[in-house]
């Protein structure tokens, strides 16, 4: 795998995961506290995800970027390939990886947040497991979706080979061999020229 590739390849799960973990996020809390859920956010020290939403989309674009880059140049990245249920449970559990460690941290660090297993579970925490493994499908279906538009881009920037007729007159021509009767003179008589 070349370099290129390999980054886009990084770039494509960091992205898509990211996007994912912070859906969960921002989605169990919408569940969980409902019309408060801004006021639960900033109470308890969610205020910088807001600054993130934009990193994450810039890194978005930064991996299309480097598909475009990667499929011009020909490279050819590892592939979102494999059962996809096994694929989209393993970027659900990343998903929720992320998101647990997430609230922990916050749990720790900030005053206003529930800490210990309550971070992570308190006031609807649980939804998170179903969303989680909805948008593991999500990421599944943008990583083969990215896979696509890599494959097309690679296959447009070959150079295209023509194919050039052969003429008429160098193509082989099927001729009628003697048999082995005719060669050996054993062949019943022959017709007279016609004049």
């Amino acid at each position: 795998m070349s370099r290129a590739a390999g980054i886009s390849s990084a770039l494509r799960s960091a992205t898509v995961v990211a996007a994912g973990a912070i859906a969960v996020h921002q989605l169990r809390y919408l569940v969980g506290y409902g019309g408060d859920a801004s006021r639960a956010l900033d109470g308890q020290g969610h205020a910088y995800l807001e600054a993130l939403i934009p990193l994450v989309a810039l890194l978005g674009g930064l991996t299309l970027v480097a598909t475009v880059v990667a499929g011009i140049a020909g490279a050819s990245p590892r592939r979102s390939r494999g059962v996809p249920l096994v694929r989209a449970l393993a970027y659900a559990g990343a998903i929720l990886a992320v998101f647990g460690a997430q609230e922990t941290i916050e749990g720790v660090l900030v005053a206003g947040h529930p800490g210990g297993p309550a971070a992570v579970l308190a006031h609807g925490g649980l939804v998170a497991l179903p969303l989680a493994v909805g948008f593991g499908w999500v990421v599944w279906a943008a990583l083969r979706g990215l896979d696509a538009f890599d494959e097309r881009l690679r296959g447009s920037a070959r150079p295209r080979v023509r194919h050039r007729r052969t003429p008429t007159l160098l193509r082989p021509v099927a001729c009628a061999t003697p048999g082995p009767a005719a060669i050996a003179g054993t062949a019943g008589p022959r017709a007279p020229p016609s004049a």
